[in-house]
């Protein structure tokens, strides 16, 4: 109960009252990885990537094939410009979860750092395809046009 209103605030940008229901959770509940991956979650929103960074590992350590861990610690990378951790990151959670969309777009992001332009355009073509209502969508569209 606590790890779902932790989640629902979070959604609802209370993030002091998640952070607090989160740190419940994970008393509660030490030795499962989901409350982890929700802290790290809320640090990442509230830009402290160092705990975010913790948290993330904390879970990866109990589950280390958790795509949710992964793809937040795998984030943080690619936003510190860490582009080849992030690389090695995103394609460790996609041998668990192919069909991810999220991972195929940050793959995208990844390799259009790194200035591998068609496989940028090849991520970007699966995730549109496998979320073919993306909010994004236009975005994205606009990134394969400049790529091409």
């Amino acid at each position: 109960l606590l790890y779902q209103l932790s989640k629902l605030y979070l959604s609802r940008g209370l993030i002091e009252k998640a952070l607090d229901l989160a740190k419940k959770e994970v008393a509660g509940n030490p030795h499962l990885q989901h409350g982890y991956i929700l802290l790290g979650d809320i640090y990442s929103k509230k830009a402290e990537y160092n705990e975010a960074i913790n948290n993330y590992s904390r879970a990866m350590a109990l589950d280390g094939k958790s795509t949710e861990a992964i793809k937040g610690l795998a984030w943080i990378k690619l936003y510190q410009n860490h582009v080849e951790n992030a690389l090695d990151l995103y394609t460790q959670a996609l041998k668990t979860d192919p069909n991810d969309p999220i991972i195929r777009r940050q793959l995208g992001y990844v390799y259009k750092a790194l200035g591998q332009s068609s496989l940028a355009l090849e991520s970007f073509r699966v995730y549109l395809e496998l979320d073919p209502d993306a909010k994004d969508r236009a975005e994205i569209k606009r990134l394969v046009e400049q790529l091409k």
